[in-house]
């Protein structure tokens, strides 16, 4: 599945972005719970955004790319746990341009719970590091592996301190 000598890179064209398609980087996020679930491991992979390259401005100046990093952690809370050291500066920077703003609890139309996470950058990563331990926690069989692997995701989200 993984080599763990290789970086995977998940590749997502400006036309993925432009549609909010979640569907390339949704794949690879359920290889990594197979991975996190069947061997105890917290595998990641790069992000990388084609389709920009005559763009001047940053990824996270640009709003279709926050939109869509918004898009995948919306439907993939755990989305941080699996993000290599290089993606998780600029996918957080996305959301926090995105959000800058208020926190919002509603119900959708279908009766879902929604939640739109808007506000400071300290609460953002407060709700990141929550998502990632909750799902670490599910993987979990010992307090000792939790705390592994929460001190793995600790140490990525320490990028953005």
């Amino acid at each position: 599945m993984f080599d763990r000598f290789k970086t995977i890179i998940c590749q997502i064209s400006k036309e993925e972005i432009k549609t909010n398609d979640i569907t390339s980087i949704g794949q690879m996020i359920g290889l990594c719970h197979q991975t996190l679930k069947n061997k105890r491991q917290l595998k990641t992979f790069t992000v990388a955004i084609s389709g920009y390259d005559d763009e001047s401005r940053e990824l996270y100046e640009i709003s279709e790319v926050c939109s869509w990093c918004m898009e995948v952690f919306k439907k993939y809370h755990e989305v941080f746990c699996f993000l290599d050291n290089e993606t998780v500066p600029w996918f957080f920077a996305c959301m926090v341009a995105y959000l800058n703003g208020v926190h919002v609890l509603g119900k959708s139309e279908s009766g879902q719970t929604t939640i739109q996470y808007t506000g400071g950058r300290s609460q953002i990563l407060q709700l990141v590091y929550l998502r990632c331990k909750n799902t670490v926690g599910a993987a979990a069989t010992s307090q000792e592996e939790f705390d592994r692997l929460s001190a793995v995701v600790l140490s990525r989200l320490k990028l953005l301190s």
